[in-house]
């Protein structure tokens, strides 16, 4: 029994940073799998196992303190309806200077939290998970937040 999967307790999508919390944000997954031999001559050539999944217990997004190592505070995701934990673990982030954790849940919502406590701040329902890290930029004055769902891109504009 392993743990995690070869996915890996967290992948690809961004985690995040904030220097006024002294957090790295991360999503995390708590997976297991067994792995057997599939080569067995003494000097296997290449990959000479394989992995079967056994599945999720939970997927998180951990805040941990970069000095310590210590997880802060954990936000676990909901479980699917066939009782695997959302997602992989795998959410892009973006913290911001003005005091926002922004990322998805596995539900299909993209979320503003606190990033010194993961106490939800705001939601808002896309249908679907979202695909990337959310990006910030300013035009003509007013910052926006886009994030990718589906096939769509939505925006939205920060109060000033």
């Amino acid at each position: 029994l392993v743990s995690p999967t070869t996915d890996g307790a967290t992948n690809w999508p961004p985690p995040s940073f904030s220097p006024d919390t002294g957090l790295i944000y991360a999503g995390t997954a708590e997976s297991f799998s067994v792995f057997y031999l599939t080569d067995t001559d003494p000097r296997p050539q290449g990959w000479g196992a394989a992995e079967r999944r056994l599945g999720s217990l939970r997927t998180a997004l951990k805040a941990i303190d970069y000095k310590t190592g210590k997880v802060r505070w954990s936000r676990s995701f909901a479980m699917t309806a066939n009782g695997h934990a959302g997602g992989s673990g795998a959410v892009g982030l973006l913290s911001t200077a003005g005091g926002l954790l922004f990322g998805g849940d596995f539900g299909g919502n993209f979320v503003a939290w606190d990033p010194a406590t993961g106490k939800p701040l705001w939601h808002a329902g896309l249908g679907a998970n979202t695909s990337n890290g959310p990006q910030t930029f300013i035009l003509d004055g007013r910052q926006y937040v886009v994030v990718g769902a589906g096939d769509a891109l939505y925006a939205f504009t920060l109060n000033q």
